[in-house]
């Protein structure tokens, strides 16, 4: 019977506040990234600050847009849309992060906030 090694409830709070600093910061630099990179092939493109037609693309439809070569609404819209994933991306690394440290209290808590924020997105859709 092999040994199992359990860490603190201090320790797994650590823990995961770290990742999700490093999950926060990596989506929001990629975010910002796609957005900047939209918004300066609109101005190279010559196009005014005000755009006719929408202001953004929804994530349903995102990818037909970028099949269409609207490249620098596509890029704005990832942008946006992946600051606004973030707290869901923030979940499944808790949900993920509980699974493995055994956290079954958690975990639970874990899979029903992130029960009710996908029945929130998809009410909203």
């Amino acid at each position: 019977m092999g040994t199992r090694f359990r860490i603190s409830r201090r320790q797994a709070s650590d823990r995961l506040d770290d990742r999700m600093r490093q999950v926060s910061l990596v989506v929001s630099v990629v975010a910002l990234a796609s957005a900047l990179a939209g918004f300066v092939q609109t101005l190279i493109g010559e196009a005014a600050f005000s755009l006719p037609g929408e202001a953004v693309v929804t994530l349903r439809h995102l990818p037909a847009r970028s099949a269409g070569g609207d490249a620098s609404l596509v890029l704005m819209s990832a942008g946006i849309s992946l600051l606004g994933l973030l707290p869901v991306i923030r979940i499944l690394v808790s949900v993920w992060l509980y699974a493995r440290s055994a956290a079954w209290k958690d975990l639970l808590a874990a899979l029903v906030v992130l029960g009710v924020m996908f029945f929130s997105i998809r009410m909203s859709l």
